[in-house]
């Protein structure tokens, strides 16, 4: 996965943060590429719906602007990219509730393009990954707690009063990217966990007031 001199730690897919939208809408995600030469790999592009598998999307072939597209899909998503800014991009239009999910880029051939499935392999470490939810209701709130100070050791639970869609945890470390945590499906606690803090993080939800994290 790491391409010939450069360390894991200088490799960078920073994506686009989490967006609303409503259906019938158009969103554009970005991923913008850092740490080496974005035309020596193939971009693939996948999303996971809540409580879903994994869903390969597409490929760029980059350099070329050529893409690839799942059948599903085929009609609805847009891939692009510019190679001056070494930067990657899908479109989805007339967004529908179901195209609710984490989207992700990836340079890693994770897919079975030929089958349209897509799988984590182990050895996959730079991707990126964006929320996107598209939602009917009127009304979205997300009230969240306040901020806290802990000390290293000790322990911190934030609550998230929410409306309208799932909820996906996410946190900034001071002057880097957003880091996808984990996502929790509405109306069940069954959450899922990114590898980096699956032993350290819990998720709990109450249907009836709020997501704890």
């Amino acid at each position: 996965m790491i391409t010939k001199g450069v360390s894991s730690d200088e490799i960078r897919l920073d994506q686009t943060p989490a967006v609303v939208k409503r259906p019938g809408e158009t969103v554009k995600i970005s991923c913008k590429i850092s740490g080496y030469s974005m035309t020596s790999h193939n971009l693939h592009w996948i999303r996971q719906k809540p409580g879903k598998a994994l869903e390969w999307l597409g490929r760029m072939d980059t350099g070329n602007n050529q893409a690839i597209y799942a059948e599903s899909v085929k009609n609805q998503l847009t891939l692009t990219e510019d190679v001056s800014a070494s930067t990657q991009y899908l479109e989805a239009k007339s967004l529908r509730t179901e195209d609710t999910a984490v989207y992700y880029c990836t340079r890693r051939a994770t897919v079975t393009g030929a089958e349209e499935a897509a799988v984590l392999k182990p050895d996959t470490h730079f991707h990126s990954v964006s929320q996107v939810t598209c939602v009917s209701s009127d009304e979205i709130r997300l009230d969240q707690f306040p901020a806290v100070v802990k000390r290293p050791g000790e322990t911190v639970k934030i609550s998230c009063k929410i409306h309208g869609f799932d909820m996906t945890e996410y946190y900034m470390q001071p002057g880097k990217a957003l880091e996808w945590l984990g996502q929790m499906d509405a109306g069940k606690n069954q959450p899922i966990y990114t590898e980096t803090v699956k032993n350290q993080l819990t998720f709990t939800k109450d249907v009836s007031a709020s997501l704890d994290l």
